[in-house]
Formats: structure tokens, C-alpha cells, sequence
């Protein structure tokens, strides 16, 4: 972990001061300001001027010929803080910004899962352990300004919340250094630790700065390993703040996204050992349970890809079918008992359900593909891909109406949903790469653009043009762009894209906020050694 104070780039303008660091009931020209904006539109909360309410557009805004941004937009940062929430020495920004993690950020970046992590257990040890406090403070103030659509209007509030993250960033890291210098870390110390490394690979993430939230996330995954955290599961009272199972997930799904998103040199090899993976004979009692369970399945098979015994390549060093046989057991063990659980649901948890549902036919296809064919391997499963487009689609409709249709500019104008919980991107994107039917793909990568969110490191509209990128390339060689005269091409335009131009290969580097390149190898790419096509992709 850091050992000092570790800033995160500047914005690109100069900043103003920021709201966070002194008392407002101590400054009266910021205890005015309080005043001023506890009420009002959000135009006029920004201009920091006395609105006078009228609705449905405030009459200040329309007569001055400004456009009225409504009242709803920004009702959390004007809420009364819990001044009993700290026991450390805290401002009132501070109070108030906890205030919002506690009530609204919590709650979205849990997303559908385990949900009782980010609203109970977090929430106890921030008021034990200043650097988790200061780290939940500047998550929740980094989420706002990344809800917040970037305008003329909003400029100064998202710089004053970006600053506000930022001094809380450098407080929370220098109370890790105190936890992280201790001689002997016990339970409580490393489960801080990892807690910290999470919520700052989260703050990278929102913030737009992927290689800062890598670094956070190989960070704690290598401590996470050295550590062997996921053998705490075994023992009770084991004298952690925080529960092992949440930990144990949450960290596989960063080992996961790494995998899916680095290149072959900057992935963390394992260094002997797996986490185990026998299926438990007890009933599920929680639609978390059953993810607890899923995502420990899928991470060891994940695991079993990066050691190289589950590639497919022009000379497999073995298909491993046997290999996979175990997770093959796991998965049925976990599909009986999953079926049992669903007719017990509340309708609350049948989004998580339908969630489960889709991942459980990615994770199927993974242990079933016969890895010796290489890419054709994956046309057999085009079933398998309609099923999941569907029900993503059924997803969307039904719980996130909002987001659904082609999206304006306004839609367009406002961060995606954020979530350190599973969702059905991966999926998603395995359809949208992996299926040659070019209409199904195209229903994938626009399900990708339409339902804007990012799970942590893993972006889907990213994905989405990732997968565009792909596609294309495929496609321009079934249209006779860039095929090799002494190569065999059997593609047909529109219908089938032959072994040899399908793209085998992806390596993807992550410049900054929106920005990256991949570069693509087919399979001919591949077998003459040529290094492939490098394309910039933006989002």
C-alpha cells in the first residue's frame, strides 16, 4: 500500500478552494452559503443565489432567460447531516458528504448484492477507522460529482466536490499509513487495509483515471493473496471488522475484471495455491448467498485461464476438459440448489435473480466450449447467446426503464450507473465478441451503449466498443479489406466469417477517461507472427 501521501491528478483548470477542511459553523461567509442553498433549483443552488421556487421552472431562471435545471437533481447534498455520525474530529462538509455515502452512494454501489456490506458493516468501521471514514467521504463526494452532467452551470460545484474528494483521499491514506506500519497487522488491520484498497480503486475509477485504479487494485489483490484472506472463512472469531465472504467476493471480481482487461504483462500471476472451491451442501437462504458462492466458483475458473491450461490456441496444450469437471460439479450443485431458492423470493431480489440467471449461461458456456477448435469453438452456443441478449433485455426494461431507448443528450450528459457488484456486462460482452451472427451482436453491443454503468474497473460502453472494434474487423475481411493473397478465406459477406479472420487475440490499454487502444490479432495474425491491427477507441 502507499506509504505516503498520494495525490490524484489535478483537473485540467484551476480549482477553487475546496468546500472540505474547515468548520462551516466557524466561517460565516460558508454558514451563509449554507443557508442559501439548503433550498431552491439546482441553477440556482450553483449560482449560489436566493431562488424563489416556482415551479415547475423557477421565475429568477426564466425571466433572466437562464434555463431552470429543476429541484430533484441534487437533493442530497442539501439534506441536514447526521452531526452524530463521526467520532473523529470532522467539518460539517464531512458530516454532510457521510451523510449522502450513507443514504444514496451505499446503496448504488451495491447494486443488487449483498447489500447489508455497504450499508451495515462499512458503515460500523468507519466509525472505528479514520482511514476507512475519509475513504467512504471521498467516494461519496466523487460519486456526486460523477452524477453530476458536466455544464457551464456545474463547473465549480464538480471541481469543489473533486477538491473535497481529494483532501479526504490524502486523510484516509494517511490513516492507512499508521494501520499498514504496524509490526504484526492482525485481523482488523488487513481487513482495514483491503477495505481501503477497494474504495480507492472505486475513487479512481469514478474519477476517470483507470491506471491509478489498477494500481490500487493490484495493490490489494497482492496482499489479498500474501495474506490468504479467503482461509478466514473457515475459522470463527477471527477478529475481523468486516465480513470475510464480502471481502473474498469483492476482490474476486477485481482479479476477474483484470483478467478480462489487462494484457498478458501487467496481470498478477498466482503464485501457487487457489482459493478452495467445494460447493457447500447447505441451502441458500439469500439471493447473496447464492452470488457469494457463484462468483467463488467462477474466479477459480477464471484462475484456471490464467495458468494457461484453458487457452485456445493453434497448439492447445491440452483442452482440459477433465480439469474443468470440477467446476462442472460446482456449477450443478449450485443450479439445484438455486432452483430451490427462486420460488422463495421477494419480487426486491428478482433483479439479482435474473442477474445470476444470465452469468450462470456465460460461466455454462466456459466449461462446456471444446477449447481444440479454437475460435470456431464458439458457434455452437449461439443459443446460448440469444438466451442471454434476452434476458439482459428483459433486465433493462424492466428495472431500468430510465436508461433504455438510444439515449440523449442529456442521458448522454450524466455518468453511468456505478456499482462494485456483478451485473450482466461480461456477459454481454462475451455475445457481443464471441457470437459471428451479426445481427445478434449488433442487439448485444447496443444493450452495452444503451444501459450505461461501470462495475468498478469494467465499463460497459467500453466493452461495447471493444466489441464494435472486433466486429468490425471480422467483417472488413468478409469484405476483402486486408485479406492476404496466399491466405484461404472461406467468409461470406453478412453470414459467416471464416476461421482465419476471426479475431483471436485482445490487448487493451487503458490510456485515461475515455480514451484507449486495443490491438486486435486474428487468427492468421497469429499463426504468421504478424502483430495485428492497433485501434483507438473512445467512450
Amino acid at each position: 500500500m502507499a506509504k505516503g501521501k498520494k495525490e490524484l491528478p489535478a483537473e485540467s483548470s484551476p480549482s477553487p478552494p475546496t468546500p472540505g477542511g474547515t468548520n462551516a459553523s466557524n466561517n460565516p461567509r460558508k454558514k451563509k452559503w449554507a443557508t442559501k442553498v439548503k433550498t431552491g433549483c439546482t441553477t440556482c443552488r450553483i449560482r449560489r443565489v436566493k431562488c424563489d421556487e416556482t415551479r415547475p421552472a423557477c421565475t429568477r431562471c426564466v425571466s433572466t432567460g437562464r434555463r431552470c435545471d429543476g429541484y430533484t437533481s441534487l437533493p442530497a447534498l442539501v439534506r441536514q447531516p447526521d452531526h452524530s455520525a463521526s467520532p473523529f474530529r470532522s467539518s460539517w462538509d464531512e458530516r454532510r458528504m457521510f451523510f449522502f455515502f450513507r443514504t444514496e452512494t451505499a446503496l448504488q454501489v451495491a447494486g443488487p448484492f449483498d447489500q447489508s456490506f455497504w450499508t451495515v458493516d462499512l458503515l460500523k468501521a468507519t466509525q472505528v477507522h479514520p482511514a476507512i471514514w475519509h475513504a467512504s467521504v471521498a467516494v461519496a463526494a466523487m460519486y456526486k460529482r460523477y452524477t453530476i452532467p458536466s455544464s457551464a452551470h456545474s463547473t465549480t460545484l464538480r471541481k469543489d466536490l473533486y477538491n473535497f474528494a481529494l483532501t479526504q483521499y490524502n486523510a484516509s491514506i494517511s490513516g492507512l499509513v499508521d494501520v499498514a506500519s504496524r509490526e504484526n497487522p492482525g485481523p482488523g488491520d488487513k481487513d482495514v487495509i483491503l477495505a481501503t484498497s477497494i474504495l480507492y480503486t472505486g475513487l479512481c475509477s469514478l474519477r476517470g483515471d483507470p491506471r491509478e485504479a489498477f494500481l490500487h487494485m493490484r495493490n490489494g489483490l497482492k496482499l489479498f493473496r500474501q495474506w490468504k484472506h479467503w482461509e478466514r472463512r473457515r475459522s470463527r472469531g477471527s477478529g475481523g471488522v468486516l465480513p470475510v465472504n464480502s471481502i473474498v467476493t469483492l476482490f474476486n471480481r477485481l482479479d476477474s475484471q483484470a483478467l478480462n482487461l489487462l494484457d498478458d504483462a501487467s496481470r498478477m500471476e498466482w503464485e501457487g495455491g487457489h482459493i478452495p472451491r467445494e460447493p457447500s451442501t447447505k441451502p441458500f437462504t439469500s439471493v447473496t448467498e447464492a452470488y457469494f458462492e457463484f462468483e467463488l466458483s467462477l474466479s477459480g475458473l477464471l484462475g484456471l485461464m490464467q495458468r494457461r491450461e484453458f487457452i485456445a490456441g493453434p497448439y492447445p496444450t491440452g483442452p482440459s476438459r477433465e480439469s474443468r469437471l470440477v467446476f462442472r460439479n460446482a456449477l450443478s450443485a449450485w443450479s439445484e440448489k438455486f432452483s430451490a431458492l427462486r420460488p422463495l423470493l421477494k419480487e426486491s431480489e428478482m433483479e439479482a435473480a435474473l442477474i445470476l440467471q444470465i452469468r450462470h449461461i456465460a460461466f455454462d458456456i466456459a466449461l462446456t466450449i471444446d477449447v481444440s477448435s479454437w475460435e470456431l469453438a464458439w458457434d455452437e452456443f449461439h443459443p446460448q447467446y440469444e438466451q442471454i441478449v434476452t434476458f439482459s433485455r428483459q433486465l433493462l426494461e424492466k428495472y431500468h426503464p430510465a436508461t433504455g431507448g438510444d439515449g440523449g443528450a442529456e442521458h448522454e450528459a450524466c455518468g453511468p450507473i456505478f456499482s462494485f457488484a456483478a451485473s450482466v456486462c461480461e456477459p454481454l460482452y462475451v455475445a457481443a465478441s464471441s457470437c459471428r451472427d451479426p445481427v445478434l451482436r449488433r442487439e448485444a453491443i447496443s444493450l452495452l451503449r444503451q444501459w450505461p454503468r461501470r462495475e468498478c474497473l469494467w465499463d460497459s460502453v467500453l466493452a461495447a466498443s471493444l466489441a464494435e472494434s472486433i466486429m468490425l474487423m471480422e467483417e472488413q475481411a468478409a469484405d476483402g479489406v486486408g485479406v492476404e493473397s496466399n491466405e484461404e478465406c472461406l467468409c461470406v459477406r453478412e453470414q459467416f466469417v471464416c476461421h482465419g479472420h476471426r479475431v483471436a487475440d485482445t490487448k487493451l490499454e487503458l490510456l485515461g477517461e475515455g480514451v484507449g487502444m486495443v490491438t486486435l490479432r486474428s487468427v492468421n495474425d497469429i499463426l504468421a507472427e504478424r502483430p495485428g491491427r492497433t485501434i483507438q477507441l473512445s467512450w
